[in-house]
């Protein structure tokens, strides 16, 4: 070998053997697991976590695609600055403690973790650990203890991100969680299980007592070809959600991938039974992405007191109502839910539903169909301040201690005599959520078998900004219709607007109004039509400002009229409003007929909850009839005056005006004594009438002839009347 060939070859080894000791000594120390790097490890993960961190002595790393550690024990300390949980001792609890675990993450990971940026999201490929105790903790103002880094972040209350697993095994997992923004307060017992198909493993189930057979397309630890990789989470929690009792129990089947979001995750299928309060929930199905539940199919069925309580759970505003039951099938995709509701049961309602809720707009949004066979209005009445139904009262008397019974029994009695509802509407509700909604009711019951319902009833719901407004109102009853727009604008939640212009007509009120049906004349029989009849028609505008039933209507302005066309009347009903004692008697005794009315029009103003009866005529054959008063809306009081003018004669006729008067809870009606046999006051009356009377026809859908006989009718009581008597002359 010549001296130029040697010394090329030393001048190789002096350049390669460098390179190679450092890949000898890099690939033996990723066979020894670099145990060397734990002390360096732990002051890295605490820059780059902001908190104390411990690995455990028996520790190995191996740093070639990706970092793979494993240790018997990991200790992830609480925020030095920042939300925390205390121990039994009083001292702040730890973030995390895990033993004999084993952790694969990427690099992208540990560069976030070293430079932390706001819209960083921890990714873990693989977590096994045997046994895990972890506390999360959220304060009111959005700072999280999983909020990792050095820099400091403005608190947010939206949804801090969780860290992100593509493999998840939790072999026995204790999980504290105190939220204060989704008022959330459990402890949680969590476990997943690895295995294969001929392994053995308990069925997915429901809450503890309950048989419900594991949802379609679950893989059950002994279903499946033998030696299939079986996967799955089981966690139960109990606490607090919105200061209601939480119990949960969720079971997960199939692969458990944590991290993939949107389509690259697989489904999932689970079971979840949840209770909060006295609302009980159950789903079936499966679902993506199960800690942030990307994507949702399943079965559901959900019970409780009230829809509103539902509402507040899910970010919605749903109407207080009586108890509930109500099943489907669920399915979300990212931030959009659709909900297919075959049957909604409140109360005696029977409704179906076909919603869309779309929770990535700045304001979440609500649109779709809500109908049903049957919805009944006593069922709605808690939502404008109505007492519950008998039935949830009894629930609620029961769950109440005897001292609370006897506080309220005596609450109820300083407010005897008010029957109006003063429990003030959940108003900001209103501004957390926009709506778009078909209403298609085939049946609308007024919860009377007096009244006939409304057969069908359509109409629009639209919720934007503050302002709820139920248009495009199309009602059918009784042979008529009744159409028109109602509104809330709820901007000045202090002072909310109400607004109704409604117009009907051609309503059959021997169809609408069944109650107090008279007497056939030839045998103890019901008659075919009740103590009215004939086409009503009439309109109303009407504007209220309140918190309350009672606020609203003590405050209302506005003006309603009202006409019957080919009307008729109970002959006893009107001899009764005369106080005719003789022919009244006969009726009672040989039964009662029907009369035509020849003229009903009645006209009511309102000023500040105070409604006068302008106008209000009766005419038949047989008695004309002037209705008039006031009915004070905001107080609760009623004077009404019923004077009646028979036109025939008879010796018992008391002639007399009948008044009501007296509050809404307790009224009297009565003679007015003072009265008694004198026709003067009927003339003082009619002095008034004619000329808003004329008016009032030229508005309202009466045949001329009907016009006619209104006019007639009240010039014939005007000239009837005595002339007052002259003053006595003085002597």
């Amino acid at each position: 070998m010549s001296k130029k060939s040697g010394s090329t070859l030393r001048r190789w080894v002096w350049l390669w053997a460098p390179l190679a000791f450092i890949v000898l000594a890099v690939a033996l120390c990723e066979w020894l697991a670099w145990p060397f790097l734990r002390a360096p490890l732990e002051r890295g993960l605490e820059r780059g976590l902001s908190r104390e961190v411990s690995i455990g002595q028996d520790f190995g790393v191996r740093l070639f695609g990706s970092i793979r550690a494993r240790s018997d024990s990991l200790v992830i300390g609480p925020p030095p600055d920042g939300p925390h949980l205390k121990n039994a001792a009083g001292q702040p609890r730890d973030f995390l403690r895990a033993s004999n675990f084993a952790l694969t993450v990427p690099y992208s990971t540990v560069l976030a973790l070293w430079r932390p940026r706001p819209d960083s999201v921890l990714r873990v490929r693989s977590l096994e650990v045997d046994e895990l105790d972890m506390t999360l903790v959220r304060n009111a103002d959005g700072r999280a203890n999983w909020q990792f880094g050095t820099e400091p972040k403005e608190p947010e209350k939206e949804e801090a991100e969780l860290p992100q697993f593509d493999r998840l095994v939790v072999h026995r997992a204790q999980i504290a969680v105190e939220d204060a923004v989704s008022q959330v307060a459990v402890q949680a017992q969590l476990r997943t299980r690895e295995g294969s198909a001929g392994a053995a493993a308990p069925a997915a189930s429901a809450s503890p007592g309950a048989s419900t057979p594991p949802p379609a397309g679950s893989a059950t630890l002994d279903a499946g070809a033998a030696g299939a990789p079986v996967r799955g989470l089981e966690a139960t929690a109990v606490g607090t959600y919105r200061k209601s009792k939480l119990e949960a129990r969720l079971q997960t089947s199939g692969l458990l991938p944590l991290a993939a979001g949107g389509a690259d995750a697989e489904p999932v299928p689970l079971v979840l039974d949840l209770q909060v309060g006295e609302t009980e929930f159950h789903l079936d199905g499966t679902a993506r992405d199960v800690l942030a539940l990307t994507a949702l199919d399943a079965n559901f069925r959900l019970a409780g007191p009230s829809l509103s309580a539902v509402g507040d759970s899910l970010g919605m505003t749903l109407p207080t109502t009586a108890a509930f039951e109500t099943n489907g099938r669920v399915r979300k995709e990212l931030e959009v839910w659709r909900i297919a509701v075959s049957r909604l049961t409140v109360g005696s309602s029977r409704l179906q539903a076909d919603l869309v809720f779309d929770r990535s707009t700045p304001v979440p949004n609500l649109s779709g169909t809500l109908g049903g066979a049957r919805l009944a209005l006593p069922d709605l009445a808690p939502a404008f301040g109505a007492k519950p139904d008998e039935d949830e009262q009894a629930a609620q008397a029961k769950a109440k201690a005897k001292a609370k019974a006897k506080a309220k029994a005596k609450a109820e009695l300083a407010k005897r005599g008010r029957v109006l509802p003063e429990r003030e509407f959940d108003v900001p509700s209103l501004a957390q959520m926009q709506a778009d909604l078909k209403l298609e009711f085939k049946q609308v019951d007024f919860g009377t078998p007096q009244l006939e319902p409304f057969a069908p009833l359509n109409g629009r719901l639209r919720l934007k900004d503050s302002r709820l407004t139920v248009d495009n109102l199309l009602a059918r009853n009784s042979g008529g219709e009744l159409r028109g727009a109602l509104s809330l604008d709820a901007k000045n939640q202090k002072a909310p607007i109400w607004n109704a212009d409604l117009r009907w007509s051609g309503i059959r009120l021997e169809r609408f109004v069944k109650a107090g049906k008279g007497r056939d004349t030839k045998a103890d029989q019901p008659a075919k039509v009740g103590y009215v009849g004939g086409a009503l028609s009439g309109q109303a505008k009407l504007q209220g400002r309140g918190r309350s039933t009672a606020q609203m209507l003590g405050s209302l302005d506005g003006s309603t009229q009202w006409w019957v066309r080919e009307g008729s009347m109970s002959h006893l009903l009107l001899e009764v409003t005369g106080i005719d004692i003789a022919e009244g008697l006969g009726l009672m005794i040989s039964g009662d007929e029907l009369l035509p009315v020849q003229c009903a029009v009645a006209r009511t103003v309102v000023k500040d909850g105070l409604m006068s009866i302008e106008v209000g005529v009766i005419d038949t054959p047989d008695t004309t009839v002037l209705v008039g008063g006031t009915v004070a809306l905001g107080k609760e009081q009623l004077d009404l005056r019923l004077t009646a003018n028979p036109k025939d004669f008879s010796p018992l006729a008391l002639r007399a005006p009948v008044r009501v008067k007296g509050s809404f809870a307790d009224p009297k009606v009565g003679l007015e004594t003072k009265a008694l046999g004198l026709r003067a006051l009927a003339g003082v009356a009619l002095a008034t009438v004619v000329t808003p009377l004329a008016g009032l026809l030229a508005l309202v859908d009466l045949g001329e002839e009907e016009k006619a006989v209104c006019q007639k009718a009240v010039e014939r009581l005007r000239s009837a009347t005595p002339p007052a008597k002259p003053p006595p002359r003085k002597r």
